[in-house]
């Protein structure tokens, strides 16, 4: 049992590792990103119409058809998160925290799963290759699933989508040292 949660919280902190190498020395993932005309003016018109954190799809659903049939065709059409109303530091530490804890949560979700991944002759490659198709099927469904049911940028998702597959790697690679048994040599 001690060893099955020191592969879980050294598989979080490898993932966490990487997320800073991948989110936070390249630029590579914010180069889809675009840019507003003036970040005060939008700052200011954020404020006046998004009043608290959250969602927001503009147009919002409540209009009769009519309505929103035409304002759909006028554009434009925006999903908006609001999430620091009225605003935060610059070095917020919380989300280090609870991303932390995301991914324990995560990797002791995956500790079972992997187990239930039988042993072949090939040992940790077999629990490598199905737990990265089980990747690439949740980057699938979700990542490009953004794209197709609420038309978030191609190349944003795919940024995202390489992010969760990588992480999803190298946590199933960590937690595979610790989780199967041994073999006799």
């Amino acid at each position: 049992m001690g060893r099955t949660i020191l592969g879980i919280v050294l598989a979080a902190l490898a993932v966490f590792f990487w997320g800073f190498v991948y989110r936070g020395l390249s630029p590579l993932p914010y180069t889809s990103w675009k840019h507003t005309n003036g970040d005060e003016a939008a700052q200011a018109a954020l404020l006046e119409h998004f009043p608290e954190n959250g969602t927001y799809h503009v147009l919002s659903p409540t209009h009769d058809e009519t309505t929103l049939t035409q304002l759909y065709t006028k554009g434009p059409v925006a999903f908006v998160h609001v999430t620091s109303q009225p605003g935060r530091p610059l070095h917020d530490m919380s989300p280090m925290i609870k991303g932390l804890l995301l991914y324990i949560l995560v990797a002791a979700a995956l500790t079972p799963l992997l187990g239930l991944i039988p042993l072949s002759l090939d040992g940790i490659r077999n629990q490598i290759k199905i737990s990265g198709l089980m990747g690439l099927v949740a980057a699938l469904l979700i990542d490009l699933g953004d794209v197709v049911w609420w038309y978030l940028s191609l190349e944003w998702k795919l940024h995202t989508g390489i992010y969760h597959m990588t992480s999803w790697m190298i946590m199933t690679v960590v937690l595979c040292q610790f989780i199967l048994p041994k073999r006799n040599a």
